[in-house]
């Protein structure tokens, strides 16, 4: 381990701290700490999972635009396998992002954000429950691999011309590779 920095606690021990613990103090101060009641704490998440159904933007009484959305994270294989459901919540900005990027029920995205556990009573039977609520950071579709086929060549085997940032190899020789 390569000691960048040396922080100096309040107990007056000096602490060895690399780099991405470095990154964690520098960006959020008040995580460390000193005994206050008044200091902001977070629980990170990061998951893959598919959305459950269309976003829709929707403006705050504030004036501040948001999307509330569920993903379903799959666990488990075989007879075990089940869907996790958590509820995200984007806000300001970023709601425009996710809106002009065409998210819809079924992309899959990954998603980091701060994790809360909230609880919540039954109308029906006035039972206790506790839901996952995220609140999203940030958010990147995850690619599948499948390609989509939006024109003529529908059937053909053909592939679908896409702009997916790779050339198209015809002669890869005969070892299967684009170099001899």
């Amino acid at each position: 381990m390569h000691t960048l920095f040396m922080i100096e606690l309040s107990v007056r021990k000096t602490m060895p701290v690399s780099g991405s613990f470095l990154a964690l103090f520098l960006m959020q101060p008040k995580i460390f700490s000193s005994g206050k009641e008044n200091e902001t704490m977070f629980t990170q998440i990061t998951l893959m999972g598919r959305v459950t159904a269309d976003l829709e933007i929707q403006t705050s009484a504030g004036g501040t635009d948001y999307i509330q959305f569920n993903v379903a994270v799959n666990k488990g294989y075989g007879e075990q396998e089940h869907a996790n459901f958590y509820q995200c919540v984007l806000f300001g900005k970023a709601t425009e992002r996710i809106s002009k990027a065409g998210v819809k029920k079924g992309s899959l995205l990954f998603i980091t954000g701060d994790l809360d556990l909230v609880e919540f009573t039954r109308k029906s039977d006035n039972s206790k429950g506790t839901i996952a609520k995220i609140t999203v950071h940030d958010w990147n579709y995850v690619p599948t691999g499948k390609r989509t086929d939006n024109n003529a060549n529908t059937g053909s085997g053909a592939p679908a011309d896409t702009d997916d940032g790779f050339m198209d190899m015809e002669n890869c020789g005969e070892n299967g590779l684009p170099f001899n």
